[in-house]
C-alpha cells in the first residue's frame, strides 16, 4: 500500500501566490474572508449557515466575505446572510475554474467548516494561494490542512470556537501571514502535481523490479 495524499496542480498559482503576499502587506482593512463551495441542500447547506452563525457573533469586527458558488439551494444560502449589511458580502456565482485563483489571491483568509469533507480540494487551492484556512477538525479536512501550521481547525460543531478561530485572524495580522506562508509552502513543496508524480513513479518503480526479480 501506498499513500498518495491529495494534490491539485499548483502551476495556476505560482505567480498569484506572490501577488497576494504583496497586496495583503499594502491593503489595509477590511479583511477579506473567501469562501468556494457549491450550494446544495446537504450538508453544503449545514456549513454555510453555521458559517453565517460564527460570523453573526463578529459583526464588529471589519470584515467581508467573497462567496464563490451556485446551485440549488442558492435562496436557503442567501437566507443564512440576510442579516449582514449587503456590502459585507460579495455573491460572485458560478467563476470558471482559471478564474477562481485570482479571486483566491486577492483575499486574506479561507473560511469553511467543512461538514464531511472527504478532503476539499478548495482548501489546497486557498493555501496555494498562501490563505491561511478556518476549518473544522472533521472527516478529510485535517489531511489538507495543518493545524496551527497551514490554518486552524475547530472541533466539529463548535461554533464558538469557529467564530474565535477567526477572530483570531482577523485581529493577527501577523498570525496571518505565518500561517499563510507556511500554507503556500505546504501545498507548493508537498501538494503538487510534480509530487504525486513522483510518490506514483517510486510505487511504479518498486513494482516493476519485484516482478522481475520473480521472473528471474
Amino acid at each position: 500500500l501506498v499513500h498518495l495524499p491529495p494534490f491539485i496542480d499548483v502551476a495556476p498559482f505560482m505567480s498569484l501566490s506572490e501577488q497576494k503576499t504583496e497586496s495583503a502587506i499594502a491593503r489595509p482593512d477590511p479583511i477579506r474572508l473567501i469562501t468556494v463551495a457549491m450550494m446544495r441542500a446537504d450538508i453544503k447547506l449545514k456549513s454555510y449557515r453555521f458559517l453565517a452563525e460564527a460570523l453573526s457573533g463578529l459583526q464588529q469586527e471589519n470584515w467581508t466575505l467573497d462567496i464563490v458558488g451556485d446551485g440549488t439551494a442558492r435562496s436557503d444560502v442567501e437566507a443564512a446572510f440576510a442579516e449582514f449589511p449587503e456590502d459585507r458580502i460579495r455573491w460572485h456565482g458560478i467563476v470558471a475554474p482559471e478564474n477562481v485563483p485570482k479571486l483566491l489571491a486577492g483575499a486574506d483568509v479561507f473560511a469553511w467548516p467543512g461538514f464531511n469533507e472527504a478532503y476539499g480540494l478548495a482548501y489546497l487551492e486557498a493555501q496555494a494561494c498562501g490563505l491561511p484556512v478556518v476549518a473544522q477538525k472533521t472527516a478529510g479536512v485535517p489531511e489538507v490542512v495543518r493545524s496551527g501550521e497551514t490554518g486552524l481547525l475547530t472541533q466539529e460543531d463548535d461554533v464558538k470556537a469557529f467564530r474565535e478561530a477567526l477572530r483570531n485572524l482577523m485581529e493577527n495580522r501577523p498570525e496571518r501571514r505565518r500561517l499563510g506562508s507556511q500554507a503556500k509552502s505546504f501545498v507548493h513543496q508537498e501538494r503538487s502535481l510534480e509530487q504525486a508524480q513522483s510518490i506514483i513513479a517510486k510505487a511504479l518503480k518498486f513494482v516493476l523490479e519485484h516482478l522481475s526479480k520473480r521472473q528471474n
